[in-house]
């Protein structure tokens, strides 16, 4: 009777201790899963934010844009400006090249005091120098003629003053038309979202839209005006 007993309780204990053994095993197991998920859901967040980030670096498209150098716009700080270059050039001359950029018309917003030689190219070297004609169509002609220019003084820095149905003229260098334009939209978009902006389905009419960073430069100022 006691043995019996002795064996029954030496078997329920080893029985006890398989069964320990194998909750422990689960229990480790299942950790080791969630700390699987866990870490890979943060790789995969680090990498969505890393792309994103990279993204919002990128500027408008330029590769597929830019005139005449295969180079990435860069953003241009007030103090970026060499002194010689960061002043407005003759405008009342209305030259023929600045900086070896053809000169192809000139705007001029009274409203905020912008009166700026447009080149006919956008490359760093240009933007530094002045606004430039960045797509679209020419000088006062059907279509939409997109004009970008750095947030600093000597450029566009006070666009943000402008509001819906403000005005300014454009004028062709080539023959002296001057056109006056109404801003009939502002938005603000990401460096990539281009279709708004470069548009050319304008009916016939002429439009011009102007374009600059916003202060940091991850999305864009744009002015969209149509002739009046």
């Amino acid at each position: 009777m006691g043995t019996a007993f002795s064996k029954g309780k030496h078997t329920k204990e080893r029985e006890g201790k398989k069964n320990s053994k194998k909750k422990i095993a689960l229990i480790l197991v299942v950790i080791l899963l969630i700390t699987g998920v866990v870490v890979y859901a943060t790789v995969i967040k680090d990498k969505h934010l890393g792309n994103k980030a990279e993204n919002e670096t990128n500027i408008v498209n330029e590769a597929n844009i830019i005139d005449d150098e295969d180079e990435e716009i860069e953003m241009l700080e007030e103090n970026d400006v060499p002194e010689e270059e960061a002043k407005s050039p003759a405008q009342d001359d209305f030259p023929d090249q600045i900086g070896g950029y053809q000169v192809i018309g000139q705007i001029v917003i009274d409203k905020i005091g912008v009166k700026k030689s447009i080149l006919n190219q956008t490359t760093n070297k240009a933007l530094k120098l002045s606004v430039t004609h960045f797509y679209g169509a020419k000088v006062n002609k059907p279509g939409n003629m997109v004009v970008t220019g750095h947030n600093i003084s000597t450029q566009f820095g006070r666009l943000k003053e402008l509001s819906i149905g403000d005005t300014f003229y454009v004028i062709n260098k080539a023959d002296g038309s001057s056109v006056t334009y109404k801003i009939y939209d502002i938005f603000t978009s990401m460096p990539d979202d281009t279709d708004r902006g470069i548009n050319q389905n304008t009916k016939g009419r002429r439009e011009v839209t102007l374009v600059t960073c916003n202060p940091g430069g991850l999305t864009r100022r744009i002015f969209k005006a149509r002739e009046v």
